[in-house]
């Protein structure tokens, strides 16, 4: 995990010191990136359905189908399109899934190690069930800040 954190932060501090600013902002492929396979392999140990509301607490899949970072005025945003399925748990009354997934830019003050802003809509039948839309973009954000206080500032 520290490894990791390293990979992740030395990432975020290349891309921040070659940012120019631009009027049209300029994107690439984290996980087609030199250190592409270890950030997927850490996103594959997320658990997004964890706390989902309705009891739809387990997570059936999670994919990343594409995690960008781009120019930014004030540091850099990042971009995902992910898809989810989210299940009830084997113990529950009813048994039932759901899919769906979202597609977010959070931008980040690299200096600050803190997002500035985040847009995050949510899709699918999930997007239904998550019906508190404001409530759910906060709880995305801080799980995100979370992450990120993670890789500014690792534990030994």
């Amino acid at each position: 995990m520290q490894s990791l954190n390293t990979v992740a932060a030395a990432t975020l501090v290349l891309v921040a010191a070659s940012v120019t600013v631009q009027a049209q902002e300029t994107c690439w492929s984290i996980l087609k990136s030199k250190f592409g396979s270890e950030i997927a392999a850490a996103i594959d140990m997320a658990d997004p359905c964890k706390d989902m509301p309705g009891g739809f607490d387990v997570t059936k899949t999670f994919k990343i189908n594409s995690l960008d970072i781009c120019t930014a005025l004030n540091g850099v945003k990042i971009k995902a399109d992910t898809t989810v399925a989210c299940r009830t748990g084997n113990n529950a009354f009813i048994q039932a899934s759901i899919e769906g997934g979202a597609e977010g830019e959070v931008e980040v003050d690299i200096g600050a190690c803190k997002i500035t802003n985040s847009q995050i809509n949510i899709k699918g039948d999930i997007g239904q069930v998550a019906s508190n839309t404001s409530t759910l973009q906060t709880a995305i954000r801080d799980f995100g800040q979370k992450k990120l206080d993670e890789i500014c500032r690792p534990t030994m």
